[in-house]
């Protein structure tokens, strides 16, 4: 199954709905599908994951990246509609406190 992206912008915030696994294989395509999504310069990114089963380290690592440049421009990143597979991985990597990860169903705002 491949990556699958989308962006919109809707007010102050700029939403990237993303399906499929984020693995080492799409990492390229995930990490300028949010590189596009900062350069809009909204004040919040949300990443609405909930078509995503699986995520990996290289992924994980690019969201992080992605909370670390926006934070130090004000900014802030949401990822939301973690499925409970996926927000396992993101407790279980320590990430819950340094992202902003709300599992589906939990909305953001």
């Amino acid at each position: 199954m491949g990556l699958e992206t989308d962006q919109r912008i809707e007010g102050g915030t700029v939403t990237v709905t993303v399906s499929g696994e984020l693995d080492l294989f799409v990492g390229d395509q995930f990490g300028a599908a949010l590189e596009a999504a900062e350069m809009t310069g909204a004040p919040l990114l949300q990443v609405d994951i909930s078509g995503v089963p699986f995520l990996d380290s290289t992924c994980l690592g690019l969201l992080v990246g992605s909370a670390k440049r926006l934070n130090a421009g004000d900014r802030k990143i949401a990822i939301t509609g973690a499925q409970p597979g996926v927000m396992k991985i993101f407790t279980m990597m320590g990430l819950t406190p340094v992202l902003d990860v709300r599992p589906a169903g939990e909305s953001c705002g």
